[in-house]
């Protein structure tokens, strides 16, 4: 509950109706069913967002290979029986929600921190 409800209660119910005015009642009862059998998910990201990946790299100069961080952008969200949901980004780098906070982040400095990581 926020302050607002308190101050003014017919001004927050008129906010939570507006919300959800355009949503068939159906609609509202499929979803709050599902969410309460724990059949909904909440996704990080969405298609347009900047995430940063840890991407293996060749040296040719030197023969080494290093990681490094890469900016991509999310370029589609898929599905299948298989494998509930997965992202594309613009460079046809796929990855699972398992992979966030691994080797995809979602910001710049948890990546550089990762990155930090993986040489202690």
């Amino acid at each position: 509950m926020n302050i607002n409800s308190l101050t003014n209660p017919r001004a927050y119910c008129s906010e939570r109706l507006d919300l959800i005015a355009d949503i068939p009642t159906r609609r509202l009862k499929e979803i709050t069913e599902a969410e309460a059998a724990d059949r909904c998910i909440t996704i990080p990201c969405n298609i347009g967002d900047s995430v940063w990946l840890l991407v293996r790299a060749y040296n040719f100069t030197s023969g080494l290979t290093y990681t490094k961080i890469e900016k991509d952008r999310v370029a589609e969200v898929r599905s299948n029986r298989f494998n509930p949901l997965w992202y594309v980004t613009d460079n046809s780098y796929s990855f699972t929600l398992a992979e966030i906070g691994k080797d995809v982040f979602l910001n710049y400095a948890d990546a550089k921190k990762a990155l930090g990581r993986r040489f202690i």
